[in-house]
Order: C-alpha cells, then structure tokens, then sequence
C-alpha cells in the first residue's frame, strides 16, 4: 500500500507512514489507533549450508502455504522485516584431538577477523477488530499456528518491552 509512495520520494519522511501505536493489550500484542491488533514473531532461522537443496524446497513451500492459507482468511495485514546486525565471535571450541583444535581455530578465524552479521527476520501480524477478547483469541490461534508452522526456523512469538515515555504516549522497542 505505502510501498508505491515511499518508493516515488526519496526524502519523504516515512515516520508518518508507520503504525499509531497505542497500547498492549497482553505481553505480545498491542493494538493501533485504527483499530488493528499486531502481534510479531522473531523468525532466528536455520544454518541452510547444512540442509539439503529438497529440505529448503520443503520447508519454503510449507511455509508459503501456511501464508496462503491464513490469506484466506480475510482481513490479515503481513509485515516483513529483515535484521541484519553486526556481531562479534569470540568463541572457542576445545577438543582432545589436535586435528580438530587446529581447524576449529583456522575455522573460526574466517569469522573472528572480519565482519559477521547475523540476519533476523520478523514476521508481524495485524488484524483488526472490533470485539477485544475475540480479537486477542483470534491473534493467539494465528501466532500460535505460526510458531508451529516456522518451528524449524526456530520461530517464537515476540514479547513488547517499554522503552521510553514521551508526551505522554508510551513508545515500544523491538529488542
């Protein structure tokens, strides 16, 4: 929806286009002032080097599928973001056998001498309402399904914190 506008401006100001985030209405949802209840997933995902090329097909159709199938449902808003957040890695493996030790070293140097970055996707749904514990019932069952659905990506409902008060309107954080 915004997405044609914000892509024709290459100053506009974006702030505008966000959520009005208004309160939680229990640790993992909060609704906005049109009346919509979110609530996100962190999606950590999987070490896709190490899984077969059929695995991967597996796994990204069930979960398309499952998208589709709450799409069907009507009145369901998606928002998708990607984290990518600079880390350091000052691990150590240890190991008995002196060939493991030495290419776990040279291993880990690949990641402790320059940049690494760990990708984190969150996966948000909104939903509007009109009735408040038929909406927080509906959005349990949704994330529920969901965590269910990306459990091999090791997904989890996320829980809103508290960052700051201004002008009295409560601001929320993703940690």
């Amino acid at each position: 929806m915004h997405k044609i506008k914000l892509k024709n401006s290459d100053n506009m100001d974006v702030a505008r286009e966000y959520p009005d985030y208004r309160f939680h209405i229990t640790d993992s949802i909060i609704f906005t002032s049109d009346r919509k209840m979110l609530a996100s997933l962190v999606v950590a995902g999987i070490p896709f080097e190490t899984e077969n090329d059929n695995v991967l097909t597996n796994l990204f159709n069930s979960v398309k599928n499952f998208l589709i199938g709450l799409g069907k449902e009507g009145d369901l808003y998606l928002w998708t973001h990607l984290i990518k957040k600079r880390i350091t890695i000052d691990g150590e493996w240890n190991f008995d056998n002196a060939f493991l030790s030495r290419f776990s070293k040279k291993y880990l140097a690949l990641f402790t001498s320059s940049a690494f970055y760990k990708s984190t996707w969150y996966l948000t749904f909104g939903i509007p309402y009109d009735d408040v514990d038929t909406g927080i019932e509906r959005m349990n069952e949704m994330t529920q399904q969901a965590q269910k659905a990306l459990q091999p990506f090791n997904a989890s409902v996320y829980q809103f914190t508290i960052l700051i008060l201004v002008r009295w309107q409560t601001i929320y954080h993703y940690c």
